[in-house]
């Protein structure tokens, strides 16, 4: 099993967003607090949400019941005998979720200018090699962010991150390719690592509307 979401918001805080706080816990409320930007702040609040909304939807256990920890490297998962994996990435206005029944790993980006100097630190000489010998600038950017979510996705999934060595990982090995799910949606990669990766997945775009019905109405 493994369920995809793709969640679009707004950059600007408003009222409904308010009435929002009291359905997560009140260690995420005091982290949004803290944020200066309304983005931050609403990336962290319905990121919060969107996992809450899927897990009660899923399991029927009611949001106040829910309850979350963190493991070793801060990888949050869901307190439960029940065999049920979560990830959660965003970055700018899109949230990206999975949920699984196997660890799962996820991340989004969009395409920008790409650092390519820090290729040498973290990227595997082949994966540098398959994004250099793109042909297009275009091909260049969307190879680089190819492998830089598939490593990000695969080491979320593991539970450590970017921290570990990471340009001896290659997610271009035989290995880990059937495992992953990239995707390209407008300016944004996506990638989700599950080992195994279901032959089938379901997927939803979803958008604040669907937040403020769940919760609100």
């Amino acid at each position: 099993m493994l369920y995809i979401y793709l969640l679009s918001i707004s950059p600007i805080w408003n009222d409904t967003d308010e009435k929002l706080l009291p359905f997560i816990s009140p260690s995420r409320r005091e982290r949004i607090a803290k944020y200066h930007y309304d983005k931050d702040r609403k990336l962290s609040l319905y990121a919060a949400l969107l996992v809450r909304m899927q897990l009660n939807k899923l399991t029927n256990i009611p949001n106040t019941e829910l309850s979350f920890s963190y493991g070793q490297y801060q990888k949050p998962y869901f307190q439960t005998d029940r065999d049920l994996h979560f990830n959660i990435s965003h970055t700018h206005n899109k949230i990206l979720c999975a949920i699984s029944s196997q660890p799962v790993g996820v991340d989004i980006e969009k395409k920008s200018t790409a650092p390519v100097e820090i290729m040498k630190l973290v990227f595997h000489p082949t994966e540098i090699e398959y994004v250099q010998s793109s042909l297009t600038e275009a091909d260049k950017l969307t190879r680089f962010y190819t492998i830089w979510t598939k490593k990000e996705a695969l080491t979320k999934c593991i539970g450590t991150g970017l921290t570990d060595d990471i340009s001896t990982v290659n997610t271009l090995a035989a290995c880990f390719t059937p495992n992953f799910h990239t995707w390209i949606n407008k300016e944004y990669i996506c990638s989700v690592y599950c080992n195994p990766i279901p032959k089938r997945d379901s997927y939803f775009l979803l958008s604040e509307s669907d937040i403020h019905h769940f919760f609100l109405v």
